[in-house]
This record gives C-alpha cells, sequence and structure tokens, in this order.
C-alpha cells in the first residue's frame, strides 16, 4: 500500500465505524468447509451500491448467517477471486460486494496484482453473508488478512468498484463511500 493512501484509508474507516474490532484467531475458530458448499441463495445482476446515511462497520459482524472459517490462499485468480486450501480441500472465493477489472481487461493485472500483494500465500478469515455459493458454485465471503477486510481495501485502493448483489448487501454502503473516496482521491484504477 503506498504511504500516502493510508491516512486516507484510515481516516474512511473512522468515518464509516464508530470503532473497528480485531477479530482474534480464537473467535475465527468454528466450523470448517468439509462438504462442498450448498447453494442458499444467488448472486446475480450488480447493483450499483448507493451511500447512505447507515454507517456500518468494516470489522467482523457477528450477526452474519455462519461462524468465520480460516482457510490458506493457494492462488489468486484476479482482482475479487481466489482459491483457498479448507481443511486440505480447495475452493474458489469470491469477494462479496465488489467488481475488479478482469485479467484481461483495463487495470486487470494491475487489480490482480494488488489482490495479490494483499492476500497470495497468507493464512486468512472467510466470512459468509447471506449466499453460500454464486451461480459458478464459488463461495461468497467477506475476506480478512488480520484485521483487515480485503474487500474493503481493494475498493479503497481503486482496484475494484463497489457493488451490490443482493441478499449479500451488509457492507454495500461502507464499500460505496470508499469507492467515492478513492474516485475523488484519483487512487488505483
Amino acid at each position: 500500500m503506498k504511504p500516502s493512501v493510508l491516512p486516507h484509508l484510515v481516516a474512511a474507516i473512522l468515518v464509516l465505524t464508530d470503532c473497528v474490532l480485531p477479530l482474534p484467531l480464537e473467535e475465527a475458530a468454528g466450523p470448517r468447509a468439509t462438504d462442498q458448499p450448498r447453494p442458499t441463495g444467488s448472486a446475480e445482476a450488480p447493483v450499483e451500491a448507493a451511500s447512505s446515511t447507515i454507517t456500518p462497520s468494516l470489522a467482523p459482524n457477528t450477526s452474519l448467517s455462519s461462524a468465520p472459517e480460516q482457510a490458506i490462499v493457494t492462488q489468486v485468480i484476479d482482482g475479487d477471486t481466489i482459491d483457498v486450501s479448507i481443511d486440505g480441500e480447495i475452493f474458489r472465493v469470491r469477494y462479496i460486494g465488489i467488481n475488479a477489472p478482469e485479467w484481461d481487461d483495463e487495470c486487470g493485472r494491475e487489480a490482480t496484482q494488488a489482490n495479490a500483494d494483499l492476500v497470495a500465500g497468507r493464512e486468512v478469515i472467510l466470512v459468509r453473508d447471506v449466499s453460500e455459493t454464486d451461480r459458478y458454485g464459488r463461495l461468497l465471503r467477506y475476506v480478512y488478512v488480520d484485521e483487515m477486510m480485503v474487500n474493503a481495501q481493494l475498493v479503497a485502493d481503486g482496484w475494484a468498484q463497489a457493488v451490490m448483489y443482493p441478499p449479500d448487501v451488509t457492507y454495500a454502503d461502507g464499500f460505496a463511500q470508499l469507492g467515492t473516496e478513492a474516485r475523488e482521491g484519483g487512487r488505483g484504477c
């Protein structure tokens, strides 16, 4: 991350939240995916996120549908998709609430590299919102490295756009605000 971006990111998080709580690893230990995911909902057409007066926390939300899962990133596919190992089984994960350029689109390589810089080979925490998978069978998750939500970081750095894919919209307003600030600050793509 560029040093000049850090103050903007910290300010954005402070504006969006009353406080950002870390996710201790002992709280993250919970049920892990050992079977193939079951679709419980599907994310279809994106709807642009709109900001509102509600200021959601970008820290892990304990009211979400499932316990966090620990995983190791095995491959970065593009700016918003990774492969992870959970208990030795590989799953494809699509980040909730964002859309990054595809590998061969303008800024696609840069967005993929930004994602890789954040997660490649790292232990991550996966948190589900409402849907288990998308129509392509990818797990839909908020992804955390330490206390940082990767989904939000990619938007804040300008490598992904905030989009709303109902019903998975817990952090949509926060992502939209980060996207606005990234555009205004000329960050990323």
